[in-house]
């Protein structure tokens, strides 16, 4: 995750407290739709228009989840996405 965030000039927030978890906030800097179609022209597969891989998505935060996949998806990878690990792991399983 970290190395997706690094590539993409932004960073991850920590905070955990005992007994209560952790929150991780990622945070990205704002790019104009208009600047991102200059610079990858279509903006959903790779510069020659393949697929670079499969990558399945699992997190329980809908907004978190649609900005992972916005920004994969734009790379040129193909994505599924799911609510968690139990879907993930059913659609792995079968």
């Amino acid at each position: 995750m970290s190395g997706i965030v690094c590539q993409h000039k932004g960073f991850i927030e920590v905070k955990s407290s005992e007994g209560k978890g952790a929150e991780f906030t990622i945070y990205f800097p704002v790019v104009l739709l208009h600047d991102l179609v200059q610079k990858t022209g279509s903006g959903s597969r790779s510069p020659h228009g393949e697929v670079k891989g499969r990558i399945l998505l699992a997190d329980d935060d809908a907004r978190i989840r649609c900005l992972i996949a916005s920004i994969l998806e734009r790379d040129g990878f193909h994505l599924t996405s799911v609510e968690d690990g139990k879907e993930a792991k059913k659609l792995i399983i079968g």
